[in-house]
């Protein structure tokens, strides 16, 4: 099909903006003609499997872009509450260790797009969230890169 931009094709911040698609009496709005182009014939890549290691998969980020992965979404409800406000919401390894989530099955399909060191909590994944520009740091937040959050993150 091919990708759109994210200019092109924002977060809906309807009156459903706390629920998953697919909402009724609000359809998906991919336009065929907003396409980048290229995107369809072998700009993106396709299915890679699972990287070796965080060290293989950080260098695939940078040569390549983002990559999809899923997780357990309960984890993002251990965040910090208020870290919206101060743009700093973090899963910690304590968090993707939580018995509420270890082991847990993964539910939820995220855009790994970055990663980066934090001062107070180390390595961590950028992850852009589906959720709204409200979710966490402005719709990204910041997962431990140890392990994948154990087995809550998988690419």
């Amino acid at each position: 099909k091919g990708f759109m931009t994210t200019q092109a094709y924002p977060y809906n911040l309807s009156a459903y903006k706390d629920q998953d698609p697919p909402i009724p009496g609000n359809p998906c709005q991919y336009d065929t003609r907003k396409v980048v182009k290229g995107s369809a014939h072998g700009f993106f890549h396709g299915t890679t499997g699972g990287a070796p290691n965080e060290t293989q998969m950080a260098a695939f980020i940078h040569h390549n872009g983002p990559v999809s992965a899923g997780i357990n979404a309960m984890v993002f409800g251990l965040r910090q509450k208020g870290c919206e406000a101060t743009g700093d919401c973090f899963i910690t390894k304590s968090m993707c260790e939580d018995p509420k989530i270890k082991g847990r099955p993964i539910d939820h399909s995220i855009t790994v797009v970055g990663y980066g060191n934090d001062k107070k909590h180390g390595d961590y994944w950028l992850i852009k969230n589906s959720w709204s520009t409200k979710f966490a740091n402005g719709g990204f937040i910041k997962v431990t890169r140890l392990t994948f959050c154990s087995s809550s993150l998988d690419p």
